[in-house]
């Protein structure tokens, strides 16, 4: 886990995974057939026990609905994992005027209350796109500032610009690419904890780039520029601060 002790809470958005898959999936083509369940999947053991007639098929049912709990937690880690590779290697290979405004998404993680209140709280993932930090728990609490609905347009921007362009005969194509495009309804603004985050961690390469072209593609993540140094570039020395 980085380091984000820093700053209490980060705020920004989360990225519905359906849409992130949907712009990947759609939009360049990338296959997600390999996103599912193991072929074998344990059902566990079931907690709560009937009485008399109904004693196995309580204990049955309980077990089903775990199983399928299970199911739906791995897929949602496998496709956040993925996704997270796709922006990866679509940043690396996106024109240098593309990748100084393309923010990496974080992964983020915490519990939230299942549907069924006997399997207490489950683990959420996602994506989360950062756009500012500070302290306290009621930070942004009355919601997004200019700053952060500006600098979501950028990263949906610099997504929708990335798209292949199609041919305009092709009525078909040109449909599932407008589909594909991010929208701003595919992001839902939130406040997390630091230590719910995960982000990203920059080579030398990509540290570069950013210090040449200035504190404002840092800035995109919501921090400092010294501050990024710091999080996103450990063992980055004094060198690093002569060349902003």
């Amino acid at each position: 886990m980085l380091d984000f002790s820093r700053y209490e809470h980060r705020c920004g958005y989360i990225i519905h995974l359906d849409a992130g898959k949907r712009y990947f999936e759609a939009g360049h083509h990338i296959p997600f057939d390999h996103i599912k369940p193991p072929a074998r999947l344990s059902r566990g053991k079931g907690k709560e026990k009937g009485k008399g007639k109904g004693k196995g098929k309580g204990k049955k049912k309980l077990s089903a609905e775990r199983l399928e709990l299970r199911k739906a937690e791995y897929l949602m880690d496998a496709l956040t994992e993925f996704l997270l590779d796709c922006f990866r290697c679509f940043r690396r290979d996106a024109p240098p005027e593309a990748r100084v405004r393309f923010v990496l998404p974080h992964s983020w993680r915490r519990e939230v209350p299942h549907e069924n209140p006997r399997f207490g709280n489950r683990p959420h993932k996602g994506l989360f796109l950062p756009t500012d930090s500070g302290i306290g728990a009621h930070f942004r609490r009355n919601g997004p500032t200019d700053v952060d609905r500006e600098r979501l347009e950028v990263f949906i921007e610099t997504m929708n610009g990335l798209l292949p362009h199609q041919d305009a005969d092709a009525d078909a194509d040109n449909g599932e690419q407008a589909k594909s495009r991010f929208t701003v309804s595919d992001f839902t603004f939130e406040t997390i904890p630091e230590d719910a985050l995960l982000g990203p961690l920059l080579d030398e390469k990509e540290m570069g780039e950013l210090l040449r072209t200035g504190p404002e593609s840092m800035e995109l993540y919501g921090v400092s520029p010294r501050a990024f140094i710091e999080t996103y570039f450990p063992g980055s020395d004094s060198d690093s601060d002569s060349e902003m």
